[in-house]
């Protein structure tokens, strides 16, 4: 199943859906980021009812290192969700496809920027996971 999100993953790196300043479609904006490959992915267990702690854990994070953070349902009841946050250097690409429960999140250079130093990427990831740290039953793997 990992590999299935990861896949899916890779294909949301090469083409990513981006709305128009005031728009209210979205169009496809296709290589937003250096590679399909993630640099570092994190993936975690979320214990059940706690998804608005997580997003506010996200968007906490997400202003913390100056990313633009957009959560969005992808399925009708909301159980499912895109998570994507950028910035000019560094894309992170997030979903719960294989259940509602189960998160992955992928970090992604973005095209044109030169090397993302690994000392960064590592703050970066390490960052995130003490965050999510105080999410009570939260469980998680760094990759």
């Amino acid at each position: 199943m990992a590999t299935r999100i990861q896949g899916l993953l890779m294909l949301m790196a090469a083409c990513i859906l981006q709305p128009e300043a005031g728009a209210k479609t979205a169009v496809v904006q296709a290589k937003l980021v250096e590679s399909a490959s993630p640099l570092r992915i994190v993936e975690f267990t979320l214990p059940g009812g706690a998804s608005e702690v997580l997003y506010a854990k996200l968007r906490g994070y997400a202003d913390k290192f100056g990313f633009a953070i957009r959560i969005a349902p992808t399925t009708p009841d909301s159980q499912r969700v895109l998570i994507e946050m950028w910035r000019e250097e560094i894309r992170l690409l997030g979903l719960n496809a294989e259940r509602p429960s189960s998160y992955t999140i992928a970090f992604y250079k973005n095209i044109g920027i030169g090397q993302v130093p690994d000392k960064f990427l590592d703050q970066l990831v390490s960052e995130l996971t003490e965050s999510l740290e105080e999410i009570k039953g939260l469980t998680f793997t760094t990759r």
